[in-house]
C-alpha cells in the first residue's frame, strides 16, 4: 500500500466493520472512519446467540482456514474478557448432539474426516450430556454427540458497544446515520465516497454491510452470489438453568440453544426463511425488530419438539423475539478480499450464520492483505474472484442453486421457494 494522508472508510458497523476498524487504527498509521447507516450494532450482529467456538472441528468444511479465523475470534473475545470487558463471557464449551443412534454414528464419521477433530473434540454420551447440561437434557430423547471445550459463549451486543467503545477512544471517527450513496473509481482505483453528509476522498475503502453487502457493490457494477436469511431467536424466562451449561446444537432437528439468565435463548430452522421470500422489505429491520410473523409463529409451533429433548423449555414463557439477516454464500465459504477490478474496495461479507465466531478473523486477514502483510490464513478460499459472475447473475439463480442442495439449508429454501 502506498503512504498517504487520506483516511480509511469502513461501511458498517456490526462486528466485522468494528473488527476491522479497530486493527486499522492500531495498524496502519492513518485516520478511520467509520459509517453506518442506523446506529451502531443496528444490524444483524445484537441477534446473534453468542456462541463462538472452533467450528472447524465439527465442520470439516471449514477447513484449516476457517480455524485460524475461530482461533482469531477466540483469542480477542477471551482478551476482552481478561481486560475486564462486561461482554457475559463463559467458556462452558459447545455440544453437538444427535437425537439417533444411526445419524450419530454419520455425524461422528463425517467429523472425524476434519484433522481439526481430533485435537478440539471429544465424543460424549447421552448420560454425559445431561450431566454437562445439569440436567437440562433429557438423555432419553438423544442418542450421544461431541463436545468442543474450547468454545465460548457472550452477549453480541455488549461486544459491539465494547468494540465501538473502543474504536471512539482510540481517536476513530464513528458517524452514525449517514448512508454510502455512491463509491467514486478513477481508472480502476477508488478515489472517494459520497455520503449522505458529504464526500470523502479516500484510496481505501473496507465494506462490511452485512445483508446489505451486494446492494453497495452494485454501485461498481459487482455483485456476489449472496443470499440473506431472515433468522429467529426466542428468549425465555428464567427457568433455573446452570450458567455453566454448554451451547449446544441439535443436528436432527437442526437446533441451537443456550442458557441466558437462567432462561433459553434458541432458534432452529422452522425459524428461517429467504429474506426476499418471508418479507416485503428484507433490508428494513432493525436491531431486535419482528420482521416476518411467518417465521415467528413457525418457531413458537416448534416448541413441543424440541422440549422432547429440553423438558423445561414446554412451560417457560417466551419474553423476547429477536430476528436478523445472516447472509449464506453459494458455497458456505466467507468472502474476504479485494473487489477485482477495483482497487482500493475491499469487502468483509457472507457470515454463513457465523460471523461472529469468524469475523475477527476474517477482519485480521483482510487488514494483512490491504497492509500488505504475511495473512492469518490462506486467503484462498475466501477470494471474491472464485465466483464466475455468470453463474449466478441474479437472486433467483441463486436460489435455484442452494435448492438443490439436500441439507438443511437448500430444504428452507425450498420451502419457501417460488414453483419452478
Amino acid at each position: 500500500m502506498t503512504a498517504t494522508h487520506q483516511p480509511i472508510v469502513v461501511v458498517g458497523a456490526g462486528i466485522m466493520g468494528l473488527a476491522a476498524a479497530r486493527l486499522l487504527q492500531q495498524e496502519s498509521g492513518r485516520e478511520v472512519i467509520v459509517v453506518e447507516a442506523s446506529t451502531v450494532g443496528g444490524g444483524t450482529t445484537p441477534a446473534g446467540a453468542g456462541f463462538v467456538g472452533p467450528w472447524a472441528a465439527t465442520n470439516p468444511h471449514l477447513g484449516a482456514s476457517g480455524m485460524a479465523l475461530a482461533r482469531e475470534g477466540l483469542a480477542l473475545y477471551r482478551g476482552l474478557a481478561d481486560d475486564g470487558a462486561d461482554i457475559a463471557f463463559r467458556s462452558n464449551g459447545n455440544i453437538v448432539f444427535y437425537n439417533t443412534d444411526e445419524t450419530l454414528q454419520d455425524g461422528l464419521a463425517l467429523m472425524r474426516t476434519g484433522p481439526e477433530y481430533r485435537t478440539e473434540a471429544r465424543e460424549v454420551s447421552a448420560a454425559e450430556i445431561a450431566e454437562l447440561t445439569s440436567g437440562a437434557v433429557d438423555p432419553v430423547a438423544i442418542a450421544g454427540g461431541v463436545y468442543v471445550a474450547g468454545a465460548i459463549q457472550l452477549e453480541t451486543g455488549k461486544v459491539i458497544e465494547h468494540l465501538a467503545a473502543v474504536v471512539k477512544d482510540s481517536g476513530g471517527d464513528i458517524r452514525e446515520g449517514v448512508e454510502l450513496r455512491s463509491i467514486r473509481r478513477e481508472g480502476g482505483h477508488v478515489v472517494g465516497v459520497e455520503l449522505s453528509t458529504g464526500d470523502i476522498s479516500t484510496d481505501t475503502v473496507v465494506v462490511a454491510a452485512g445483508a446489505w453487502l451486494n446492494t453497495l457493490l452494485e454501485q461498481v457494477g459487482y455483485r456476489l452470489p449472496l443470499m440473506p436469511f431472515i433468522a429467529t431467536r426466542l428468549v425465555t424466562e428464567d427457568v433455573g438453568l446452570a450458567p455453566t451449561m454448554p451451547t449446544l446444537q441439535g443436528k436432527d432437528f437442526p437446533l441451537w440453544i443456550r442458557e441466558s439468565e437462567g432462561g433459553f435463548t434458541w432458534g432452529t430452522t422452522q425459524g428461517y426463511g429467504p429474506s426476499h421470500r418471508v418479507t416485503d422489505d428484507p433490508q428494513s429491520y432493525d436491531r431486535g425488530s419482528r420482521v416476518s410473523e411467518t417465521l415467528l409463529a413457525a418457531q413458537h409451533a416448534d416448541v413441543d419438539r424440541v422440549a422432547r429433548v429440553f423438558p423445561q423449555l414446554r412451560e417457560a414463557k417466551t419474553i423476547r423475539e429477536i430476528q436478523g439477516s445472516p447472509v449464506y454464500t453459494a458455497d458456505l465459504q466467507f468472502c474476504a478480499g479485494e473487489v477485482p477490478g477495483c482497487a482500493g474496495l475491499w469487502v468483509l461479507g457472507g457470515d454463513n450464520e457465523s460471523g461472529v465466531s469468524h469475523g475477527p478473523g476474517l477482519a485480521r486477514l483482510v487488514v494483512d492483505l490491504l497492509l500488505g502483510k504475511a495473512p492469518i490464513c490462506d486467503p484462498s478460499p475466501y477470494r471474491l474472484d472464485r465466483f464466475d459472475p455468470t453463474d449466478f447473475p441474479d437472486l433467483d439463480s441463486l436460489e435455484r442453486h442452494m435448492a438443490s442442495d439436500g441439507g438443511l439449508l437448500g430444504a428452507r429454501v425450498r420451502a419457501f421457494a417460488a414453483p419452478v
